[in-house]
Parts: structure tokens; C-alpha cells; sequence
């Protein structure tokens, strides 16, 4: 009896150390898992911390460079100082400062919402896409708010005119045959008095090439001219199918003329944001 008492207990013991190097190896691998886990979770956040703090910085790199281009222009009220100012300093250049907004619903939603971006445009044609080689990616359809400079140095009745061309669907319009309708909005101030405040209808089966034109009294000098284009949402033209364009005449001449330095806008932010 005391013998396989003995062996019980040896059997017992044995399994029960067998069994506890069981549980040992198997606490040290989940120990090991756990630790392994840690690390990756680790360094999986310092990567999206990276990224996170990359992109912030990336973002207030932009916002940076949007608040310089938002201050070179803010023709609001009175700009008689501003222009002098500007011009005493020689930071008088050519070209627009465009920014780009959603297209609005409506024309009560014209300064209600905020821009994707703004960039220097300087050219006689453009389109409603232009935005996309300066890194402005959004909208898909957009609308540009154009503000500059425009110089009289004539007094007199000035004419300004509008331009929507749709020439370029023509190669496109006789492969397919389809009329497609454009509607597109467009209001130009001059010297804080509206200049044009129209909408334009085509069918590009009859019509490919609209002006619309306005008139205003100005004196000699740099006026502030402030203009809103775009095309409607349900339009069948995109943003890159209409080219736009912008003529001047002054009292002396006898027809619409385009020019690159027909616009010009202040170039030296610091100098305005002393003002």
C-alpha cells in the first residue's frame, strides 16, 4: 500500500510541475504577445502622430499663406489711402487676386461663405478651373470672387465687358450632336457702384460666344473693382469647358480691348496691414 501511496504522490507531483511549466510558458508567451502588441500600438501612434502633426503643420503653412493673399487686397469702404499708399511705394502689379468659393444656391449667398484658396491671376483669358495648377483642388464647380485695381487715365465713361465662350465644345458638339445648356452669373463693381448684374442662358447647338457689358463715370486715377463669376451647378458645361474674359474701353477708344495690364492689385501685404 505505501508503495503505490508513494507512486500516486510521485505522479501527482509530476504532473502538477508539468502542468506548471505549461502555464509558466504559456504566461510568457501572452506576456510577450502583450509587450510586442504595446510596441506596435506604439509606433503605429508616433506614425499617426507624425502625420497629424505634419498636416497641422502643413495646414497652418496654408492658412499662413491664405492670410497673406486675403490682406492684399481689402478694398472695403474708403481705398483712397490704400491706393496712395500703394502707389507711393511702387507695390502697384498687374493681374487679379482670385479667390474660389462653392458655387451658392443663390445670389443672397454671394458673401456668405468662406473660400477654398486664393491665388494671383494674371492673364485676358481664364477659366473656372484655373485654380487647380496653383494646388486648389476643391471645388469641382466653383465660383471666383476677382478684386484688383483699375486704372483711368482718361476721365470719361468707361465701358467694361464679360466674355463667355463655349468654342471650345464646337469639335465635341458635331461628334455628338447634343445641345448643351450653360447658365452662368456674373456681377462686376467698380469704384463701390454695380457695374453689370446679369445672368447668361446659351444652347451650344446656336450660340457658343456671349458679352455682357456695363458702363461707369470715373475720374482719373486707381479704382477698386471687385468681380463674381460663375456658372450654375446644373449647367451641362464644367468649370474647364467655358473660357471667361475681361475688356476695357476708355473714353478714347473706339471698341473693347483685352490686356494683361488692364487689372492691377497691391503686392505688399505688410505695407497694407499697417493701414
Amino acid at each position: 500500500m505505501r508503495s503505490a501511496t508513494y507512486r500516486k504522490d510521485r505522479y501527482l507531483h509530476g504532473s502538477s510541475e508539468k502542468k506548471g511549466r505549461i502555464y509558466l510558458m504559456l504566461a510568457l508567451f501572452i506576456l510577450v504577445l502583450l509587450v510586442l502588441t504595446a510596441t506596435f500600438s506604439w509606433n503605429k501612434m508616433s506614425v499617426l502622430n507624425a502625420k497629424v502633426n505634419f498636416h497641422s503643420d502643413t495646414i497652418k503653412l496654408y492658412e499662413q499663406e491664405l492670410s497673406v493673399l486675403r490682406t492684399i487686397n481689402p478694398y472695403q469702404g474708403s481705398s483712397n489711402e490704400l491706393v496712395q499708399n500703394a502707389i507711393n511705394h511702387s507695390d502697384i502689379f498687374p493681374g487679379w487676386v482670385t479667390r474660389v468659393y462653392p458655387i451658392p444656391t443663390s445670389k443672397n449667398e454671394l458673401n456668405q461663405q468662406s473660400d477654398f484658396g486664393s491665388f494671383v491671376m494674371n492673364g485676358t483669358q481664364f477659366t473656372l478651373a484655373s485654380h487647380k495648377s496653383y494646388g486648389i483642388e476643391q471645388p469641382t464647380k466653383s465660383m471666383y470672387r476677382l478684386s484688383g485695381l483699375l486704372p483711368s487715365l482718361i476721365k470719361g465713361r468707361h465701358q467694361i465687358g464679360v466674355e463667355f465662350n463655349f468654342a471650345n465644345e464646337v469639335e465635341e458638339r458635331s461628334k455628338t450632336q447634343m445641345t448643351k445648356i450653360g447658365s452662368c452669373f456674373a456681377q462686376i463693381i467698380v469704384n463701390h457702384k454695380r457695374v453689370i448684374d446679369k445672368r447668361v442662358s446659351m444652347a451650344s447647338r446656336f450660340e457658343t460666344t456671349r458679352v455682357v457689358t456695363g458702363e461707369v463715370e470715373l475720374g482719373r486715377g486707381l479704382f477698386p473693382i471687385d468681380a463674381v463669376i460663375y456658372c450654375d451647378e446644373r449647367s451641362d458645361f464644367n468649370d474647364k469647358d467655358v473660357q471667361i474674359s475681361f475688356s476695357f474701353r476708355n473714353p478714347s477708344q473706339q471698341r473693347l480691348t483685352n490686356s494683361s495690364n488692364a487689372i492691377f492689385h497691391i503686392y505688399s501685404p505688410k505695407m497694407v496691414a499697417s493701414l
